[in-house]
Protein backbone atom coordinates (compact mmCIF):
# COMPACT_ATOMS: atom_id res chain seq x y z
CA UNK A 1 0.00 0.00 0.00
CA UNK A 2 2.87 2.47 0.82
CA UNK A 3 4.74 1.81 -2.47
CA UNK A 4 1.09 2.90 -4.50
CA UNK A 5 0.41 5.86 -2.16
CA UNK A 6 4.42 6.69 -3.06
CA UNK A 7 3.55 5.89 -6.83
CA UNK A 8 0.59 8.52 -6.69
CA UNK A 9 2.31 10.86 -5.29
CA UNK A 10 5.08 10.88 -8.14
CA UNK A 11 2.55 10.81 -10.88
CA UNK A 12 0.68 13.57 -9.31
CA UNK A 13 4.57 15.47 -9.08
CA UNK A 14 5.09 14.80 -12.47
CA UNK A 15 1.62 16.17 -13.59
CA UNK A 16 2.59 19.60 -11.83
CA UNK A 17 5.74 19.71 -13.08
CA UNK A 18 4.15 19.26 -16.45
CA UNK A 19 2.25 22.79 -15.90
CA UNK A 20 5.13 24.57 -14.11
CA UNK A 21 6.70 25.97 -17.38
CA UNK A 22 3.25 27.46 -18.68
CA UNK A 23 2.21 30.99 -18.82
CA UNK A 24 -0.91 32.54 -18.70
CA UNK A 25 -2.19 35.82 -19.66
CA UNK A 26 -4.68 35.53 -17.13
CA UNK A 27 -5.04 38.86 -14.36
CA UNK A 28 -7.54 38.10 -12.27
CA UNK A 29 -7.98 35.14 -9.50
CA UNK A 30 -11.13 34.37 -7.82
CA UNK A 31 -10.08 31.46 -4.99
CA UNK A 32 -12.11 29.85 -1.96
CA UNK A 33 -9.97 28.57 1.11
CA UNK A 34 -10.27 25.00 1.02
CA UNK A 35 -8.76 24.69 4.68
CA UNK A 36 -11.03 26.92 6.10
CA UNK A 37 -14.41 25.18 6.43
CA UNK A 38 -12.48 22.65 8.90
CA UNK A 39 -12.20 25.87 11.75
CA UNK A 40 -15.69 26.63 10.85
CA UNK A 41 -15.41 29.36 8.87
CA UNK A 42 -15.92 30.73 4.76
CA UNK A 43 -12.59 32.43 3.13
CA UNK A 44 -12.90 34.16 -0.06
CA UNK A 45 -9.83 36.10 -1.74
CA UNK A 46 -9.32 37.92 -4.97
CA UNK A 47 -5.92 38.05 -6.50
CA UNK A 48 -4.54 41.01 -9.27
CA UNK A 49 -1.28 40.43 -11.36
CA UNK A 50 0.32 43.99 -12.10
CA UNK A 51 3.75 42.48 -13.18
CA UNK A 52 5.68 39.76 -14.32
CA UNK A 53 6.83 39.50 -10.81
CA UNK A 54 3.90 41.18 -8.45
CA UNK A 55 0.06 40.59 -7.62
CA UNK A 56 -1.85 41.93 -4.81
CA UNK A 57 -4.34 39.39 -2.79
CA UNK A 58 -7.22 40.91 -0.72
CA UNK A 59 -9.23 38.28 1.29
CA UNK A 60 -12.25 38.27 3.26
CA UNK A 61 -13.67 35.76 5.86
CA UNK A 62 -16.52 34.58 8.15
CA UNK A 63 -16.28 32.40 10.90
CA UNK A 64 -19.01 31.09 13.45
CA UNK A 65 -18.81 28.27 15.39
CA UNK A 66 -21.52 27.44 17.71
CA UNK A 67 -21.68 24.09 20.35
CA UNK A 68 -24.63 23.93 23.16
CA UNK A 69 -23.21 27.23 25.51
CA UNK A 70 -21.36 29.35 23.26
CA UNK A 71 -21.44 31.26 19.76
CA UNK A 72 -18.36 32.48 18.31
CA UNK A 73 -18.30 34.61 15.20
CA UNK A 74 -16.75 37.12 13.49
CA UNK A 75 -15.44 38.47 9.61
CA UNK A 76 -12.00 39.16 9.11
CA UNK A 77 -10.16 41.31 6.02
CA UNK A 78 -6.35 40.41 4.99
CA UNK A 79 -4.41 42.43 2.64
CA UNK A 80 -0.89 41.22 0.83
CA UNK A 81 1.68 41.67 -1.94
CA UNK A 82 2.98 38.84 -3.62
CA UNK A 83 6.33 38.70 -4.62
CA UNK A 84 6.72 36.20 -7.12
CA UNK A 85 10.40 34.63 -7.67
CA UNK A 86 10.18 31.99 -9.83
CA UNK A 87 12.81 32.59 -13.06
CA UNK A 88 10.66 30.08 -15.78
CA UNK A 89 7.56 31.68 -14.72
CA UNK A 90 6.16 34.83 -14.25
CA UNK A 91 2.58 35.71 -11.71
CA UNK A 92 0.57 34.45 -10.78
CA UNK A 93 2.20 30.83 -11.40
CA UNK A 94 5.35 30.06 -9.22
CA UNK A 95 6.91 30.43 -5.83
CA UNK A 96 5.85 33.37 -4.13
CA UNK A 97 6.46 35.31 -0.71
CA UNK A 98 3.93 37.39 0.25
CA UNK A 99 3.82 40.44 3.15
CA UNK A 100 0.36 40.65 4.72
CA UNK A 101 -1.40 42.59 7.01
CA UNK A 102 -5.28 41.33 8.52
CA UNK A 103 -7.79 42.87 10.56
CA UNK A 104 -10.13 40.20 13.04
CA UNK A 105 -13.43 41.53 14.54
CA UNK A 106 -14.60 38.64 17.18
CA UNK A 107 -17.66 38.10 19.25
CA UNK A 108 -18.37 35.66 21.61
CA UNK A 109 -21.65 35.17 23.30
CA UNK A 110 -21.84 32.64 25.78
CA UNK A 111 -25.32 30.96 27.66
CA UNK A 112 -25.61 28.50 30.62
CA UNK A 113 -28.29 27.95 32.73
CA UNK A 114 -28.76 29.28 36.04
CA UNK A 115 -27.40 26.70 38.86
CA UNK A 116 -29.90 28.71 41.23
CA UNK A 117 -32.54 28.26 38.93
CA UNK A 118 -34.42 31.85 36.76
CA UNK A 119 -33.29 33.13 33.92
CA UNK A 120 -29.93 31.67 31.94
CA UNK A 121 -26.42 33.55 32.52
CA UNK A 122 -25.15 35.45 29.79
CA UNK A 123 -21.65 36.72 29.12
CA UNK A 124 -20.45 38.63 26.26
CA UNK A 125 -17.07 39.82 24.42
CA UNK A 126 -15.49 41.26 21.54
CA UNK A 127 -12.14 41.01 20.59
CA UNK A 128 -10.01 43.31 17.75
CA UNK A 129 -7.20 41.72 16.40
CA UNK A 130 -4.32 43.21 14.03
CA UNK A 131 -1.98 41.41 12.66
CA UNK A 132 1.14 41.37 10.44
CA UNK A 133 3.33 38.32 8.93
CA UNK A 134 4.94 37.18 5.95
CA UNK A 135 3.37 34.09 4.04
CA UNK A 136 5.43 31.93 1.79
CA UNK A 137 3.88 29.49 -0.81
CA UNK A 138 3.55 28.32 -4.58
CA UNK A 139 0.58 28.68 -6.93
CA UNK A 140 -0.29 26.26 -9.99
CA UNK A 141 -2.27 27.04 -13.20
CA UNK A 142 -3.96 23.88 -14.63
CA UNK A 143 -5.35 24.53 -18.45
CA UNK A 144 -4.95 28.41 -17.94
CA UNK A 145 -8.08 28.29 -15.63
CA UNK A 146 -8.01 26.46 -12.66
CA UNK A 147 -5.51 27.87 -10.04
CA UNK A 148 -4.45 26.00 -6.41
CA UNK A 149 -2.15 27.54 -4.38
CA UNK A 150 -0.49 26.46 -0.76
CA UNK A 151 1.00 28.92 1.53
CA UNK A 152 1.53 29.31 4.96
CA UNK A 153 4.38 31.82 7.51
CA UNK A 154 4.25 33.49 10.80
CA UNK A 155 3.26 37.06 12.00
CA UNK A 156 2.47 39.04 14.78
CA UNK A 157 -1.20 39.52 16.31
CA UNK A 158 -1.91 42.73 18.68
CA UNK A 159 -5.50 42.15 19.87
CA UNK A 160 -7.75 43.99 22.42
CA UNK A 161 -10.50 42.52 24.44
CA UNK A 162 -13.68 44.34 25.63
CA UNK A 163 -16.52 42.26 27.69
CA UNK A 164 -19.89 43.76 27.71
CA UNK A 165 -21.32 45.68 30.84
CA UNK A 166 -24.09 42.32 30.77
CA UNK A 167 -21.13 40.34 31.60
CA UNK A 168 -22.59 37.78 34.58
CA UNK A 169 -21.00 34.97 34.38
CA UNK A 170 -17.48 34.22 35.61
CA UNK A 171 -16.16 32.45 32.88
CA UNK A 172 -13.20 29.67 33.72
CA UNK A 173 -11.27 29.89 30.34
CA UNK A 174 -10.07 32.62 28.57
CA UNK A 175 -12.48 33.78 25.93
CA UNK A 176 -11.90 33.32 22.07
CA UNK A 177 -10.05 29.83 23.04
CA UNK A 178 -8.79 29.21 19.35
CA UNK A 179 -7.37 32.63 18.27
CA UNK A 180 -4.05 34.54 20.47
CA UNK A 181 -5.02 37.87 21.54
CA UNK A 182 -1.63 39.32 21.28
CA UNK A 183 2.07 37.12 20.34
CA UNK A 184 3.33 34.60 17.73
CA UNK A 185 0.31 33.64 15.35
CA UNK A 186 0.43 32.96 11.83
CA UNK A 187 -1.25 31.67 9.32
CA UNK A 188 -1.57 28.23 6.76
CA UNK A 189 -3.86 27.08 4.18
CA UNK A 190 -4.80 26.17 0.77
CA UNK A 191 -6.98 27.53 -2.12
CA UNK A 192 -8.66 26.56 -5.36
CA UNK A 193 -9.72 29.27 -7.81
CA UNK A 194 -10.52 30.31 -11.28
CA UNK A 195 -8.22 32.44 -13.45
CA UNK A 196 -9.69 35.34 -15.74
Amino acid sequence: MTKIKFLMALLLLGLLNSHLEAQTDKVNIAKINVVSPFFGSLHLAYERVFSDKLSAQVSFFYTGRRDRAEVNGGVGFIGEARFYLSDNNSAPLGFFIAPYLSYQAMKQNIEIANPQGGDNLRSKANLNMFSVGLTAGYQWIFKDIITVDVWGGPGFVVGSQSPEASDDIKVNKPPFPYTKRTGLGGRLGATIGVAF
